[in-house]
């Protein structure tokens, strides 16, 4: 795994490019359906208790400026799910709500085999972890209480236009 902060130029594998997740609307994505955009990607949890929301505002600020300099139809944020068993569409779409995103933004959730694969062609470290009693916090969109947490590197990928990795950096919000 490369260093956060690390400029890269390697290519993604055609079967992760090509790999269908879907959106929070339903429609299917792929890397290589964004070919000619720089994709800014991050990994998610739609039910994190820590850092995800705060990065989720930080790639909200980069959204709005991006959109403000006119390169909103050339960029696009994807922020793919490390949680495919809960990050199901309900959930993506009401995140996106809270966001109020605009349309070059995705959040994005498969099965976990593809999830797995994605983010393995990424080199994120990622995994679940069980509660312990008494540590239940409770699903904020079915007010459910969750049993497990999925930890994972809290990092920002930058792909490049041609379809190469091109960036990682450190979104831990300070």
């Amino acid at each position: 795994v490369p260093p956060v902060g690390t400029t890269l130029d390697e290519a993604l594998p055609a079967d992760i490019t090509s790999l269908p997740l879907r959106n929070q609307d339903g429609a299917v994505v792929t890397l290589a359906s964004l070919a000619g955009k720089t994709v800014v990607v991050s990994p998610n949890l739609t039910l994190c208790q820590e850092f995800c929301p705060l990065i989720s505002a930080n790639l909200r600020v980069v959204d709005h400026d991006v959109d403000a300099s006119g390169l909103g139809d050339q960029v696009e944020i994807l922020e793919v799910t490390v949680d495919p068993q809960r990050d199901d569409q309900a959930h993506l779409k009401a995140y996106q709500k809270l966001f109020g995103v605009s349309p070059n933004w995705d959040f994005l959730t498969g099965t976990d085999a593809q999830i797995t694969k994605f983010w393995d062609a990424f080199h994120l470290d990622y995994g679940r972890t069980e509660l312990a009693d008494g540590e239940h916090p409770t699903d904020w969109l079915t007010g459910k209480p969750l049993t497990y947490d999925v930890d994972h590197q809290n990092v920002v990928y930058v792909v490049g236009p041609d379809g190469h990795l091109k960036w990682l950096v450190d979104a831990a919000p300070y």
